[in-house]
């Protein structure tokens, strides 16, 4: 009998003895008083004077450490996450005390390095917390952390004065515990009298405890609090100083020479119309390589037929008539190319096929050495500048809102949204993807941005400088994109051959009937020769419009290397759109979309979520 009752005694001693090694806690020290007084202004100041009696029991003691937050981050009673930034003034402390500030914390180191406390001391810290402007929307809150979670030994006889600056609602006050629940809130009184807040906890705090004071206030309760905005200020001043950056590079790399046109009644040194739209645009494009097609007809080497296919629509064939046998390396890859395994061609052969020689010339065209021939170097190298700054504004303008109130899980989800689908988009818009892809692209980006647009919109504009911070962003981001497309210095060369093809393509635009009938007259097949350049320009239909002013049917110009009826306006546009869809068409980009939840930006929580002020004290 007695062995037993000895087993049930010693399993309730090791039941229990768990929480009694937790309630002393002995670091060398316990902290017998804790007072804090708080001065509330209505700048949303803080005038705080702590008084903490620290009783030393071992024999190599300094004094203590307290380290006060300068970072908080808390949850508004209205769910609303917060993170500002503070700044503290005014200290003093009765004794020795050393100052170290890091990025989040500010610490002061009380006592004599050389020497050293037994039993009681008091130290008396005195210190401004300037909490900044309020960045609650729709309501101001007093909301501070009465103690810090941050101890190390044990926290008694904890008593507090609250005085606000102005009336508020007494049921809008609460004075809680803290997150860890070891207090009960049965053991904290308090009573308000006019203004003021005084209240204790008759609990033993253990380590990591706290305790919050929290007080709804109506919007405008703070007036006149330290302007938070300079981050926003310095965002709107590199913003503007990249548009800045940008015109000094425009400047003095990427502003063309004023060009001097003569007339121009040829192609300019006998060039073929894919080097002449090369020329003009300073870079390769399908069309222009497309317009090879037409000029290797005109020189008889192929010929193109509309015909019915089995399912009754109008197609297209390509025959070659003979073979390449000119020196153009442009030229014998495109034929090459078209006729690479028979003589005649149909959509259905070049369909997603034909887009590898395309984009070969292409790439031929625009190697460096060809591009440098004719855009100067420099003015690439200014113009590819331009695009990180364009998505550094766009990150500085979307990401700083979000961060002052602690959303940073959704700023990354809609970033990467935002990214992978703008990226898909702009993949089909300079691939040849077809357009009912493009659109899928829109509308899956839309259906998975749009739920949050309205709380985007919401926190960006939120506050006046937030939403004229975006607003100007927006802007620069635009000056930086003009300045991106006319970022094209030409080099002398490039410069001389553009004023030559702009006279040529004047020419072909705004021709006097008189010239026209003239060249006509002399060059037959003039119309002909031409429209392969037409093409390439961007001219075609109005160089068949010119030759309707003459009241001449080009079908009617004898070629005998033409299907000459399909020359016309049908061909040049019905036509030549249905031989650039097969021609170019690639087969079709998958992409893959990045999900994610439908998480809510602001969410619930009870108030011992957070608040300002707290900290730790620990002894050293």
């Amino acid at each position: 009998m007695r062995k037993k009752f000895i087993s049930i005694f010693l399993f309730i001693i090791l039941l229990i003895l768990p929480s009694i090694s937790f309630a002393t806690v002995d670091n060398g020290y316990a902290i017998t008083s804790y007072n804090i007084n708080i001065n509330v202004n209505e700048n949303n100041t803080f005038d705080i004077t702590e008084t903490i009696v620290a009783n030393f029991s071992a024999e190599n003691k300094h004094g203590i450490v307290r380290t006060i937050p300068l970072v908080n981050d808390f949850r508004s009673s209205t769910g609303q996450e917060v993170k500002n930034k503070v700044q503290i003034n005014n200290i003093s402390v009765n004794t020795t005390y050393s100052e170290l500030t890091t990025k989040d914390n500010l610490s002061l180191q009380i006592g004599d390095l050389n020497k050293t406390v037994k039993g009681p001391q008091t130290y008396i810290i005195k210190y401004t917390y300037d909490m900044g402007e309020d960045l609650i929307y729709g309501s101001d809150e007093f909301y501070f952390n009465l103690t810090g979670k941050g101890l190390d030994t044990t926290l008694n006889n904890v008593s507090f004065t609250i005085n606000m600056p102005k009336d508020f609602e007494k049921t809008k006050v609460e004075i809680s515990p803290g997150a860890y629940d070891s207090i009960e809130d049965s053991n904290i009184f308090y009573n308000i009298e006019g203004t003021t807040i005084i209240g204790y906890c008759n609990q033993i705090l253990q380590p990591y405890d706290k305790i919050s004071a929290r007080i709804v206030l109506p919007d405008g309760y703070f007036v006149g609090a330290r302007n938070n905005n300079m981050d926003y200020y310095i965002i709107i001043g590199v913003s503007a100083g990249f548009v800045l950056f940008a015109f000094v590079l425009w400047f003095f790399f990427g502003r063309n020479k004023r060009i001097k046109m003569d007339m121009e009644f040829l192609p300019p040194d006998d060039l073929n119309s894919a080097e002449i739209g090369f020329l003009y645009k300073g870079k390769a494009t399908d069309k222009t390589v497309l317009s090879l097609l037409i000029y290797l007809a005109e020189k008889g080497y192929l010929s193109i037929d509309k015909f019915k296919n089995k399912y009754g629509v109008t197609d297209f064939k390509i025959t070659k008539l003979k073979d390449y046998t000119g020196k153009n390396k442009y030229e014998r890859k495109f034929f090459k190319g078209l006729f690479k395994k028979k003589n005649s061609v149909t959509s259905d052969d070049l369909y997603q096929k034909f887009y590898v020689t395309i984009d070969n010339i292409k790439s031929d065209f625009n190697k460096k050495e060809n591009k440098y021939k004719v855009i100067d170097k420099k003015s690439v190298i200014a113009k590819i500048l331009l695009i990180p700054l364009i998505f550094i504004i766009f990150l500085l303008i979307t990401v700083k809102p979000f961060y002052d109130i602690g959303e940073t899980v959704e700023i990354i989800y809609i970033l990467v949204i935002f990214a992978i689908f703008t990226s898909m988009f702009l993949y089909a818009c300079f691939n040849r993807i077809n357009n009912w892809i493009k659109v899928f692209y829109v509308f899956i980006f839309l259906l998975l941005v749009t739920p949050y647009f309205g709380k985007v919109s919401n926190i960006i504009f939120a506050k006046p400088i937030t939403g004229i911070t975006f607003l100007i962003g927006i802007a620069c981001i635009l000056l930086l994109v003009l300045f991106y497309k006319i970022m094209i210095k030409r080099t002398e060369y490039g410069n001389k051959m553009l004023a030559r093809i702009k006279a040529f393509k004047h020419f072909l635009k705004t021709t006097e009937t008189q010239q026209l009938e003239m060249f006509v007259e002399s060059t037959p097949e003039y119309f002909y020769n031409i429209l392969p350049y037409t093409y390439a320009l961007g001219i075609s239909d109005k160089w068949i419009k010119q030759f309707e002013k003459l009241g001449v049917d080009p079908s009617e110009v004898d070629d005998p290397n033409y299907n000459s009826q399909y020359l016309m306006s049908d061909f040049m546009g019905s036509t030549m759109h249905s031989i650039s869809s097969s021609m170019t068409s690639s087969p079709t980009f998958h992409g893959s979309s990045s999900g994610g939840n439908d998480s809510n930006f602001s969410g619930g929580g009870s108030s011992s979520g957070g608040g300002a002020g707290g900290g730790s004290i620990s002894s050293w």
